[in-house]
Protein backbone atom coordinates (compact mmCIF):
# COMPACT_ATOMS: atom_id res chain seq x y z
CA UNK A 1 0.00 0.00 0.00
CA UNK A 2 1.61 3.24 -1.07
CA UNK A 3 1.70 6.06 1.61
CA UNK A 4 2.26 9.81 1.10
CA UNK A 5 5.51 11.01 2.46
CA UNK A 6 6.26 12.60 5.94
CA UNK A 7 7.97 14.90 7.66
CA UNK A 8 10.10 12.37 9.85
CA UNK A 9 11.94 13.56 13.11
CA UNK A 10 13.96 10.96 15.10
CA UNK A 11 14.29 11.54 18.49
CA UNK A 12 17.54 9.86 20.31
CA UNK A 13 17.32 9.30 24.24
CA UNK A 14 20.92 8.08 25.62
CA UNK A 15 19.70 4.89 26.94
CA UNK A 16 23.34 3.51 27.79
CA UNK A 17 24.12 4.95 31.05
CA UNK A 18 24.47 1.89 33.88
CA UNK A 19 23.42 -0.98 31.64
CA UNK A 20 26.09 -3.47 30.58
CA UNK A 21 26.34 -4.63 26.77
CA UNK A 22 24.35 -7.80 28.03
CA UNK A 23 21.24 -6.22 29.56
CA UNK A 24 20.70 -3.58 27.25
CA UNK A 25 17.47 -3.50 25.08
CA UNK A 26 15.86 -0.51 23.09
CA UNK A 27 12.61 -0.68 21.21
CA UNK A 28 11.90 2.04 18.42
CA UNK A 29 8.48 2.92 17.98
CA UNK A 30 6.51 4.69 14.97
CA UNK A 31 4.70 7.26 16.65
CA UNK A 32 1.79 9.40 14.63
CA UNK A 33 0.03 12.76 15.40
CA UNK A 34 -1.86 14.14 13.10
CA UNK A 35 -0.43 14.24 9.23
CA UNK A 36 3.52 13.66 11.39
CA UNK A 37 4.87 10.73 11.75
CA UNK A 38 8.54 9.70 14.21
CA UNK A 39 10.59 6.81 14.60
CA UNK A 40 11.64 7.34 17.91
CA UNK A 41 12.91 5.21 20.42
CA UNK A 42 10.71 6.60 23.00
CA UNK A 43 6.95 7.06 23.17
CA UNK A 44 6.23 10.84 21.74
CA UNK A 45 3.65 12.56 24.03
CA UNK A 46 -0.28 12.87 22.46
CA UNK A 47 0.82 10.37 19.44
CA UNK A 48 -0.37 7.10 18.99
CA UNK A 49 2.82 4.94 19.11
CA UNK A 50 3.45 1.23 18.30
CA UNK A 51 6.46 -0.78 17.55
CA UNK A 52 8.45 -0.97 15.09
CA UNK A 53 11.59 -2.33 15.89
CA UNK A 54 13.42 -4.27 19.15
CA UNK A 55 16.81 -5.39 19.56
CA UNK A 56 18.57 -7.02 22.38
CA UNK A 57 21.49 -4.80 21.76
CA UNK A 58 23.20 -4.03 18.38
CA UNK A 59 23.04 -6.34 15.57
CA UNK A 60 26.78 -6.39 15.76
CA UNK A 61 29.26 -5.42 18.05
CA UNK A 62 30.65 -2.74 16.63
CA UNK A 63 34.06 -1.57 15.81
CA UNK A 64 34.43 -5.46 15.99
CA UNK A 65 34.57 -8.25 13.09
CA UNK A 66 31.68 -10.94 12.90
CA UNK A 67 32.84 -14.37 11.95
CA UNK A 68 30.35 -17.18 11.02
CA UNK A 69 30.92 -20.50 12.75
CA UNK A 70 28.60 -23.63 12.38
CA UNK A 71 25.89 -24.96 15.15
CA UNK A 72 25.71 -28.30 15.42
CA UNK A 73 22.61 -29.64 13.73
CA UNK A 74 20.81 -32.52 12.46
CA UNK A 75 22.52 -34.95 10.65
CA UNK A 76 22.72 -32.40 7.55
CA UNK A 77 25.86 -30.74 7.67
CA UNK A 78 25.68 -27.16 7.89
CA UNK A 79 28.31 -26.12 6.22
CA UNK A 80 26.22 -26.43 2.58
CA UNK A 81 25.18 -24.27 1.05
CA UNK A 82 21.18 -24.26 -0.03
CA UNK A 83 19.90 -25.01 -2.87
CA UNK A 84 20.86 -21.56 -5.19
CA UNK A 85 16.74 -22.11 -7.06
CA UNK A 86 15.05 -22.97 -3.74
CA UNK A 87 16.88 -19.75 -2.27
CA UNK A 88 15.87 -17.21 -5.52
CA UNK A 89 12.68 -18.73 -5.16
CA UNK A 90 12.50 -17.33 -1.46
CA UNK A 91 14.04 -14.18 -2.52
CA UNK A 92 11.39 -13.44 -5.16
CA UNK A 93 9.11 -13.67 -2.42
CA UNK A 94 10.45 -11.31 0.01
CA UNK A 95 11.30 -8.65 -2.88
CA UNK A 96 7.49 -8.90 -3.82
CA UNK A 97 6.62 -8.63 -0.82
CA UNK A 98 8.81 -5.79 0.64
CA UNK A 99 9.33 -4.17 -2.16
CA UNK A 100 13.19 -4.52 -1.58
CA UNK A 101 15.35 -5.00 -4.79
CA UNK A 102 16.33 -8.98 -5.56
CA UNK A 103 19.68 -7.97 -6.19
CA UNK A 104 19.93 -6.30 -2.30
CA UNK A 105 18.30 -9.14 -1.02
CA UNK A 106 20.95 -11.75 -2.36
CA UNK A 107 23.84 -9.70 -1.36
CA UNK A 108 22.65 -8.99 1.75
CA UNK A 109 22.59 -13.36 2.29
CA UNK A 110 26.13 -13.57 0.10
CA UNK A 111 28.03 -11.07 2.81
CA UNK A 112 25.76 -12.27 5.89
CA UNK A 113 26.06 -16.38 5.72
CA UNK A 114 27.20 -17.09 2.05
CA UNK A 115 24.11 -19.25 1.66
CA UNK A 116 24.28 -21.30 4.44
CA UNK A 117 20.83 -21.24 6.55
CA UNK A 118 22.45 -22.82 9.66
CA UNK A 119 25.54 -20.35 10.50
CA UNK A 120 25.48 -18.56 13.68
CA UNK A 121 27.84 -15.57 14.48
CA UNK A 122 30.33 -15.07 17.34
CA UNK A 123 27.22 -12.65 18.48
CA UNK A 124 24.36 -15.18 18.18
CA UNK A 125 23.04 -13.66 14.29
CA UNK A 126 21.58 -16.84 12.91
CA UNK A 127 20.36 -18.37 9.51
CA UNK A 128 20.99 -16.84 5.86
CA UNK A 129 20.66 -13.09 6.80
CA UNK A 130 21.64 -13.45 10.47
CA UNK A 131 19.19 -12.24 12.58
CA UNK A 132 19.83 -11.57 16.10
CA UNK A 133 17.25 -13.93 18.29
CA UNK A 134 15.52 -10.86 19.89
CA UNK A 135 14.95 -9.20 16.45
CA UNK A 136 13.87 -12.48 14.96
CA UNK A 137 11.42 -12.56 17.59
CA UNK A 138 10.12 -8.82 16.76
CA UNK A 139 9.84 -9.53 13.52
CA UNK A 140 7.79 -12.70 13.90
CA UNK A 141 10.34 -15.40 12.86
CA UNK A 142 9.80 -18.30 15.31
CA UNK A 143 12.63 -20.38 13.84
CA UNK A 144 15.74 -18.68 12.30
CA UNK A 145 17.13 -21.29 10.66
CA UNK A 146 13.88 -21.74 8.36
CA UNK A 147 15.29 -20.13 5.21
CA UNK A 148 11.82 -18.93 4.07
CA UNK A 149 11.10 -17.42 7.68
CA UNK A 150 14.50 -16.29 7.52
CA UNK A 151 14.69 -14.73 4.40
CA UNK A 152 11.27 -12.81 4.85
CA UNK A 153 12.38 -11.68 8.37
CA UNK A 154 15.49 -10.14 7.32
CA UNK A 155 13.74 -8.49 3.84
CA UNK A 156 11.06 -7.01 6.22
CA UNK A 157 13.83 -5.60 8.42
CA UNK A 158 15.88 -4.12 5.24
CA UNK A 159 12.02 -2.68 4.46
CA UNK A 160 11.66 -0.90 8.10
CA UNK A 161 15.03 0.34 7.69
CA UNK A 162 14.54 1.76 4.21
CA UNK A 163 11.58 3.34 5.92
CA UNK A 164 13.22 4.51 8.99
CA UNK A 165 16.40 6.07 6.75
CA UNK A 166 13.74 7.33 3.82
CA UNK A 167 15.57 5.15 1.33
CA UNK A 168 18.87 5.69 1.81
CA UNK A 169 20.69 2.77 1.34
CA UNK A 170 23.98 3.47 3.54
CA UNK A 171 22.11 4.32 6.33
CA UNK A 172 19.70 0.92 6.10
CA UNK A 173 22.37 -0.97 5.52
CA UNK A 174 24.26 0.34 8.36
CA UNK A 175 21.77 -0.06 11.19
CA UNK A 176 20.97 -3.56 9.72
CA UNK A 177 24.64 -4.47 10.96
CA UNK A 178 24.84 -2.11 13.94
CA UNK A 179 21.06 -1.43 14.59
CA UNK A 180 19.65 2.65 14.05
CA UNK A 181 20.83 4.11 17.17
CA UNK A 182 24.16 3.96 16.16
CA UNK A 183 23.77 5.41 12.82
CA UNK A 184 21.37 8.27 14.18
CA UNK A 185 23.80 9.40 16.74
CA UNK A 186 26.32 10.00 14.00
CA UNK A 187 24.25 10.51 11.39
CA UNK A 188 25.76 8.17 9.16
CA UNK A 189 27.99 5.39 9.03
CA UNK A 190 29.25 5.10 12.54
CA UNK A 191 32.82 3.11 12.17
CA UNK A 192 35.17 1.83 9.73
CA UNK A 193 34.19 -1.48 10.42
CA UNK A 194 30.38 -1.14 9.37
CA UNK A 195 31.86 1.08 6.40
CA UNK A 196 34.04 -2.12 5.00
CA UNK A 197 30.35 -4.25 5.28
CA UNK A 198 28.49 -1.60 3.68
CA UNK A 199 30.45 -1.58 0.71
CA UNK A 200 30.82 -5.28 0.48
CA UNK A 201 27.11 -5.11 -0.09
CA UNK A 202 26.72 -2.67 -2.50
CA UNK A 203 29.54 -4.36 -4.26
CA UNK A 204 27.94 -7.65 -4.25
CA UNK A 205 24.26 -5.71 -4.80
CA UNK A 206 26.35 -3.83 -8.21
CA UNK A 207 27.29 -7.11 -9.74
CA UNK A 208 24.10 -9.11 -8.98
CA UNK A 209 21.96 -6.33 -10.46
CA UNK A 210 24.38 -5.05 -13.07
CA UNK A 211 24.01 -1.66 -12.26
CA UNK A 212 26.61 1.26 -12.13
CA UNK A 213 27.43 3.42 -8.92
CA UNK A 214 26.17 6.48 -11.23
CA UNK A 215 22.42 4.49 -11.35
CA UNK A 216 22.59 2.99 -7.64
CA UNK A 217 20.24 5.63 -6.67
CA UNK A 218 17.86 4.72 -9.12
CA UNK A 219 18.07 1.20 -7.78
CA UNK A 220 17.99 2.00 -3.78
CA UNK A 221 14.98 0.98 -1.82
CA UNK A 222 12.97 3.38 -2.01
CA UNK A 223 11.08 4.66 1.59
CA UNK A 224 7.32 3.43 2.14
CA UNK A 225 6.07 0.03 2.33
CA UNK A 226 4.45 -2.00 -0.56
CA UNK A 227 2.15 -3.24 1.42
CA UNK A 228 0.60 -2.73 5.05
CA UNK A 229 1.71 -5.50 6.77
CA UNK A 230 4.50 -5.57 9.48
Amino acid sequence: MSKALFTITVFVAIMFSGIGRQSFAETFYRCTRGRQTWFTNHKIPDAKCRTFLKFAGAQHKVGKKTTARVLPVAPKSSIHAMDLEKLETLIDEASAQFAIPKALIRAVITVESGFKPYVVSNVGAQGLMQLMPATAKGLGVTKPFDPRQNVLGGTKLLRRLADMFKGDLKKTLAAYYCGPSAVIRRNGIPDPDTRGYVNKIIAYYLKYSGASKASLKKNKPKSGEKNGKD
